[in-house]
């Protein structure tokens, strides 16, 4: 206890930098880089200790003797962190709330997140996760896209419902080009970082490609059961002649129709570029033409004959659309509210 003391005293205080880095109480020099720049910061031992168990293993790993006098003032070096997150860490920590952002862009609010989980303090941010993910939330529900990088926020956060909604909307908004790079709903590249929930983009790209598959196939096996047999399929053939028509307008409507669509018939749904919600809206977009009844013949009703439309068949598809969140990442984000 006395080695601690004499740690603290105010002889060993480090001198201050400036006033944005230095905190009460401080003993340690955290070695940083903040827009570019090197900066020492000064901050409490104290303070880190009871925000993180790892600055603690840092400070005071448990292999060394509580005994052993300290010669020289305690360092941690977090130039590989991000400065603008880790500062807002350290003003979270050491109750300088006024100087913590409201409102945080969210490759910043990424990295916090990235430092949460690396310092495993988490619940630290517990009171401002609300604030930082309002923006998010809003754009959840709206038709404004949320980067992708926002999962493994939503992740560290323990925000299921978030991570589900947003995982989802992935699914259904993000398009692909010839290179195989991610694009928003405006075309916009959309580059997935490194730190991302394990898997998640890989169900992401899966459930995608699953799901143009099905919503091609509710089109296409219409035209295959044309290209199935050459029998005629109105059924109005047994007491119409132009049963030969209502099978041409039909198969030519949606033939006509894939093809303004840019999903031709027999199309790959990995060669698709479109958004699942694109490809989606095409589809439905696809209008069937039928034979127009006659006042002559009122008993015949090429309506009958052939699908009108395939808002039945996208529905279903959309509806039992598997989701990209695994048990896993629901466990890990219940075991993170856990921590708060």
């Amino acid at each position: 206890m006395a080695s601690r003391r004499n740690h603290n005293s105010s002889e060993r205080r480090l001198p201050p930098t400036s006033n944005s880095f230095v905190f009460p109480g401080a003993d340690v020099r955290i070695f940083m880089k903040y827009k570019g720049k090197a900066i020492t910061a000064l901050v409490s031992s104290h303070v880190l200790v009871c925000a993180s168990p790892v600055w603690k293993k840092f400070l005071f790993p448990p292999w060394v003797s509580p005994s052993t006098p300290a010669n020289t003032p305690k360092q941690i070096d977090c130039t590989e962190d991000d400065g603008v997150a880790l500062l807002t860490i350290l003003n979270i920590i050491h109750l300088r709330h006024k100087d913590v952002p409201a409102r945080l862009e969210s490759d910043t609010l990424l990295q916090v997140a990235v430092l949460c989980d690396q310092y495993d303090c988490v619940s630290i941010a517990k009171h401002w996760i609300d604030i930082w993910m309002k923006e998010t939330e809003v754009n959840l529900i709206s038709k404004h896209s949320v980067p992708p990088q926002m999962l493994f926020a939503c992740l560290v956060f323990g925000l299921e419902s978030s991570f589900e909604a947003l995982a989802t909307k992935l699914v259904l908004e993000l398009r692909t080009d010839e290179e195989g790079n991610w694009r928003s709903k405006s075309g916009w590249r959309i580059p997935v970082p490194e730190t991302m929930p394990d898997g998640i983009m890989e169900n992401i790209c899966r459930i995608r490609i699953e799901t143009i598959d099905a919503l091609l196939s509710v089109p296409y096996s219409a035209v295959a059961r044309f290209k199935r047999t050459k029998t005629v399929l109105c059924q109005m053939s047994h007491i119409s002649s132009d049963d030969s028509l209502c099978d041409a307008m039909t198969l030519g409507s949606i033939t006509r129709g894939l093809d303004v669509a840019d999903v031709e018939y027999q199309t790959k749904a990995i060669d698709v570029h479109m958004s699942v919600e694109e490809v989606a809206a095409a589809i439905d977009d696809i209008h069937i033409y039928h034979v127009e009844p006659s006042a002559a013949l009122p008993l015949v009703d090429h309506s009958i004959c052939h699908p009108r439309n395939f808002q039945d068949g996208i529905a279903k598809v959309l509806r039992i659309m598997e989701s990209p969140v695994e048990d896993r990442h629901r466990m890990h984000m219940r075991l993170q509210n856990n921590k708060m």
